[in-house]
């Protein structure tokens, strides 16, 4: 495991490569269609896992279900706040 070491800027340096809160979700999604496949995949996901909830247009029609919000990323949390 790389050692990480942390500077005053609140950005990780490991192995030489600056991870900033900021730019994390960047790095990790590398173009637009990764980002609208993992989309998909966490929809249907949440789907198949009952996370759903009735259409507000539609409540009296039970087979139309949508997804509530759900973080498709991690937000990054202050190491300094542990």
């Amino acid at each position: 495991m790389p050692q990480q070491l942390i500077n005053n800027n609140n950005q990780n340096n490991i192995n030489g490569t600056i991870v900033s809160p900021k730019n994390y979700v960047l790095e990790a999604v590398p173009d637009e269609q990764t980002l609208a496949e993992l989309s998909c995949y966490a929809i249907d996901y949440s789907h198949t896992i009952g996370n759903v909830a009735l259409w507000n247009d539609r409540k009296d029609c039970h087979d139309l279900s949508v997804t509530p919000p759900i973080a498709l990323m991690p937000s990054p949390f202050p190491a300094e706040l542990f």
